[in-house]
Parts: structure tokens; C-alpha cells; sequence
């Protein structure tokens, strides 16, 4: 997602005419960029003092947004919830409803179990 704003942005000055009237949505572009950030340290591809490195990266105007944005989609028990990481299982918490195979224990397993399902052309 990295660059996507600054594009869009450069898109709509050089097609001016085109675009006009169409805005560009910078609170649910951090929104959406924030919580890439979240789900990478959930899943362990990035530390706690990465994430907090990019959020210092936001503006004031961001923070504006994104709180705007937090208020309306979490109710406080949801937030407080999620902001707990390492207490539950990241894949329950980004994935609710998911269940194990029984029968697959681990990835080799799932690729046969997924090739023996996988429809032939």
C-alpha cells in the first residue's frame, strides 16, 4: 500500500479534467494502511516498536482521521479487545470462526489434504 496515496494524488493532477469532482480519500487510506500494520504484527512479520515507527510517520491530520474512523467502525470492548496482541491466537482474532483440520496438523499435511479436494481441469 506504500506510494498508493502519493499516486492517486499525481493521477489526479495530471488528469485534472477527468478527475474533477473525484477526492481522494486520505483518513481511510491510513485507516487501511494502519491496520495492514496491525495485521503484520499480529502475524509476527513486523515488531511492536516497527509498527509504532510508522504510526510516528502519520500527520496530525491523520490521527484526525483515523480516530474519526476508529469511533464509528470499533465499540470500546472490540478496541480493547484487539489491542491486547499475544493474549489469544492472531488467527482467531483476524479470522473468527476459523476451525483446524482435524486430520491436518501442519502445512505439508494441508497441501495434501488440499490437492486430494483440488477439482482436475
Amino acid at each position: 500500500m506504500n506510494g498508493h496515496y502519493e499516486t492517486l494524488m499525481v493521477l489526479k493532477a495530471d488528469f485534472a479534467d477527468a478527475l474533477r469532482g473525484i477526492e481522494i480519500d486520505r483518513a481511510e487510506y491510513a485507516w487501511q494502511q494502519a491496520y495492514s500494520w496491525y495485521v503484520q504484527r499480529r502475524l509476527g512479520s513486523l515488531t511492536t516498536k516497527e509498527v509504532g515507527d510508522r504510526l510516528r510517520m502519520l500527520g496530525g491530520d491523520d490521527w484526525v482521521g483515523l480516530s474519526r474512523l476508529l469511533a464509528k467502525r470499533l465499540r470500546p470492548d472490540k478496541v480493547r479487545r484487539r489491542v491486547r496482541m499475544g493474549q489469544e491466537s492472531a488467527m482467531s482474532t483476524l479470522w473468527p470462526g476459523m476451525r483446524p483440520l482435524p486430520e491436518v496438523p501442519d502445512l505439508p499435511s494441508f497441501v495434501e489434504w488440499f490437492e486430494a479436494r483440488r477439482p482436475r481441469a
